[in-house]
């Protein structure tokens, strides 16, 4: 688990209760600037870039009533991988954001969590580069 993240965790996990148990494998990568970016396996669904991002639309309110959405994509792609991504301060006071995405690759799918300083573009970038390489570490990780 990232250190600090509270309810976020929910916005995840109502869509890995929706599509099935969790596969755990895959780790942590230690990002530029001190963040590290947790890639989890999870049960593979067609659906799920466009079931996260819209349950994450719609829990956030429920979750944290003031947050502020800083960027979210419903369907992304890069390379060969397609991804849904959404960023977030959970007030507009708050100091960090909470960067979530799921991706998906052939019959493979992941979560990946980080949480990132007030100005997270670096970190929003590095958390893309890793996405996009995901069908490579697979293939040496995994199977």
């Amino acid at each position: 688990m990232v250190r600090g993240v509270r309810g976020s965790q929910s916005l995840v996990m109502g869509v890995s209760l929706l599509l099935g148990a969790l596969a755990c494998s895959a780790g942590e990568i230690e990002l530029d600037g001190g963040g590290t970016l947790i890639v989890s396996d999870t049960a593979f669904s067609r659906i799920l870039p466009h079931a996260f991002h819209d349950q994450a639309i719609a829990s956030l309110p429920h979750l944290f009533p003031e947050h502020v959405l800083l960027t979210s994509r419903r369907s992304g792609v890069l390379g060969e991988v397609v991804y849904a991504l959404i960023c977030f301060r959970e007030s507009p006071v708050s100091d960090r954001v909470v960067i979530q995405a799921v991706a998906v690759h052939r019959d493979r799918a992941w979560r990946l969590e980080t949480e990132a300083p007030p100005r997270y573009g670096d970190t929003l970038l590095q958390v893309l580069e890793q996405i996009g390489k995901l069908p490579r570490e697979s293939r040496t990780t995994h199977r």
